[in-house]
């Protein structure tokens, strides 16, 4: 037997190799079949007469650097079987589909580069491989997949995710013990988490977010499942108390007394034309307005929702700007770090000396270790005459929390107070001070000469150490002293966990979480966007759970 009627034998027996020719980079291998006789697909019964002949041409894997072609001479054979609906018949090949153009190897092949690319990056690196391919045809073999059935899976993990941001959610669920996804529902309803859970009775515990509607669906449809919240969205909860609380008492902490007044002096924030001033204060005088109308239709008793759709904004801007006691103002924005940072000190002190060549000033940082080039000290020293010529007595800009304690010598300052963005306070209020930098321990320290927030703080490290512990025996006592403060953010929260208590408690308890499940997330929002938006569900469901 020869090479080629070895290599055919593989792929397509029962046929004889007859030709075999080399055009460019396509060896076409052409064979006859030797069976006799064929096998009805319908009835099975069994014929010698043949119709007629005709000729397919499926596409094999490469040899070498060659691609190679079949040319199968291919025969139709008459159904004996009066009763059968078909009168004939084509022969069927092992290994190659009826239409398909590829043998079934070379599909196999295709597999692993459909599901891990998107069908553009995959054609352009299948005609490498020597397996070129179109995108439609890598799409033909996603659609053949069918995704692996979930066997018996007793821990899962629940967390939604966006098919249209904003518009469209689905359900990820997680197989935590096998660590890989094995389903995704088109919505995030407690109906169709119920049902999948009906389908599937063997699952014991699931682990969630606070969501009500999959507390309910899980309720609902594995009623004999441990609920475990998640710890990372139970001090992410925490944190949004603690921005709400501290958005409300914004105004209030800006007007708090300097505790330090240490730093370098940094640069001048940029310099805004008239025009850039006027529609900023424009923009404020609209924001203001809204917040007067929202402000007064809460205190008519209208919900949240009502306004939102009322005014068309978001309900939880709504909610925000009800709860506030001023106008939530933006936080001013940061500057960013540059390579003079460590220098503003010198120059500042040369420039008040009366040092205001830039040359001069770069010649003299150079050998303290700056490597920088000369283009950054001029445009800093064209900053600083701009910001003199506007006035005789020019406004010296706000120091920020983080500019009073950016390290280097002290300086006197007698700055207004500019903090953070409320939900970067938050997270002051939340995280272990342990890892806290310099400049943020001057921020909470700034914050903290407000009674309400050093009670607020002492509440939320208080349940940051529980929760990182899983210290179930300490619960029963936050929730009562967070009960009986005077903050409404933190009486709401622990109203909501007292709701979920359950939960909460097996969070302390269990190991599971949803760190696995946020994992997954990720990596379906990376195939999502392969796909430039364009991929639907059923489309995005195969690669997530085959791939």
């Amino acid at each position: 037997m020869s090479p080629a009627d070895e290599l055919l034998n593989q792929v397509l027996p029962n046929f004889t190799v007859t030709s075999l020719q080399r055009e460019r980079t396509t060896i076409i291998l052409t064979a006859n079949p030797t069976a006799t006789s064929a096998e009805c697909p319908s009835c099975g019964t069994a014929s010698q007469r043949v119709h007629s002949h005709y000729i397919r041409s499926p596409r094999d894997l490469p040899i070498s650097d060659a691609s190679v072609q079949l040319r199968l001479h291919v025969r139709r054979f008459r159904c004996l079987n009066s009763h059968c609906a078909r009168a004939t018949f084509a022969e069927r090949l092992p290994l190659v589909r009826p239409w398909a153009q590829q043998t079934q190897r070379r599909l196999d092949r295709l597999q692993p580069l459909a599901t891990a690319l998107s069908a553009q990056a995959a054609s352009r690196l299948s005609e490498p491989l020597g397996l070129s391919s179109s995108p439609d045809t890598l799409l033909g073999v996603l659609w053949r997949l069918q995704p692996p059935f979930a066997q018996s899976p007793k821990q899962i993990g629940l967390d939604d995710w966006a098919l249209r941001k904003g518009q469209v959610y689905g359900t990820i669920i997680v197989d935590l013990e096998q660590r890989r996804p094995i389903e995704l529902l088109p919505d995030r309803s407690s109906e169709t988490v119920a049902a999948w859970l009906r389908a599937h009775p063997s699952v014991e515990v699931v682990a969630r977010d606070r969501r009500t509607e999959y507390a309910r669906g899980i309720t609902h449809g594995a009623p004999q499942a441990v609920q475990v919240a998640d710890r990372w969205h139970l001090l992410a909860n925490a944190r949004d108390a603690g921005e709400l609380l501290v958005r409300r008492l914004h105004r209030r902490l800006e007007e708090l007394p300097l505790v330090r007044e240490i730093g370098v002096p940094r640069r001048r924030p940029q310099q805004r034309s008239q025009a850039e001033l006027t529609a900023r204060q424009a923009n404020r005088d609209e924001r203001y307005a809204q917040y007067q109308t929202i402000r007064e239709l809460a205190a008519s008793g209208m919900s949240y929702r009502a306004i939102a759709r009322q005014l068309g904004v978001a309900w939880l801007t709504v909610e925000r700007y009800a709860k506030a006691e001023s106008l939530p103002e933006f936080a001013p924005r940061q500057p960013l770090a540059s390579l003079l940072d460590a220098y503003l000190l010198h120059l500042h002190q040369r420039w008040d000396e009366g040092c205001t060549n830039a040359a001069q000033l770069w010649r003299e940082i150079e050998p303290q270790g700056y490597r920088g080039g000369y283009r950054q000290v001029a445009r800093w020293a064209q900053q600083q005459r701009l910001a003199a010529i506007g006035a005789a007595s020019p406004p010296k800009p706000k120091a920020t929390a983080r500019e009073r304690a950016g390290g280097g010598a002290a300086v006197a300052a007698s700055v207004t107070t500019a903090l953070p963005a409320a939900r970067e306070l938050a997270w002051l209020l939340v995280r272990n001070p342990e890892e806290l930098e310099a400049d943020e321990r001057v921020v909470l320290e700034h914050i903290q000469q407000d009674g309400d927030i050093r009670s607020a703080y002492d509440l939320l490290q208080r349940f940051g150490q529980m929760i990182r512990t899983k210290n179930e025996g300490a619960l029963d006592k936050w929730l009562a002293d967070a009960a009986s403060s005077a903050l409404a953010e933190l009486k709401t929260f622990a109203s909501g966990l007292g709701q979920d208590l359950p939960a909460v408690r097996a969070a302390l308890e269990h190991w599971a979480s949803n760190g696995q499940t946020e994992g997954q997330v990720n990596r379906l929002k990376f195939i999502k966007r392969q796909g430039y938006g364009r991929a639907s569900f059923e489309l995005l469901r195969k690669r997530v759970l085959v791939a």
